[in-house]
């Protein structure tokens, strides 16, 4: 009885160790775009992230999943339809934003990394990740 017991207390510690650990990882990358009088720019425009040597690593135009006037890159290491890794997204130095009418700017990419836990929600549930973030709201000077 009390080797079933240990072996039962085992298997739940070894489970819970499990989906503690972030084996998968998440990227989201969002820059807000405005112009010098604080309308939105919600079309024509990109932002193409560099790596340190300025070679392009991808680059993000309205439509999804950009939407209003965020231009949105995410990646997911485990996600079928995620055609980037966050490493890519790890990879990125700079952000080169250029939009029609507008100056085209660069600023540096800085990763924001933080450890979600396991959560036993329904929805967005799940095992532990990392997550990395840069949201960045940038003013360009149109017109």
């Amino acid at each position: 009885m009390k080797k079933l017991l240990a072996a039962v207390l085992v298997l739940i510690a070894a489970s819970i160790t499990y989906v503690s650990l972030p084996l998968t990882s998440v990227a989201v990358l969002t820059v807000t775009l405005t112009d010098q009088n604080g309308g939105k720019i919600t079309a024509d425009a990109t932002a193409t992230y560099l790596d340190g040597g300025g070679k392009a690593i991808v680059s993000i135009a309205f439509g999804l999943p950009s939407w209003d006037n965020n231009l949105h890159w995410w990646s997911h290491s485990r996600h079928p339809s995620s055609t980037l890794r966050p490493d890519d997204a790890k990879r990125a130095a700079s952000v080169r934003i250029e939009a029609k009418g507008c100056e085209a700017t660069s600023i540096p990419v800085v990763l924001e990394r933080s450890y979600e836990p396991p959560s036993p929600m329904p929805h967005g549930g799940g095992a532990a990740y990392f997550i990395y973030r840069f949201e960045r709201a940038v003013v360009l000077r149109c017109g």
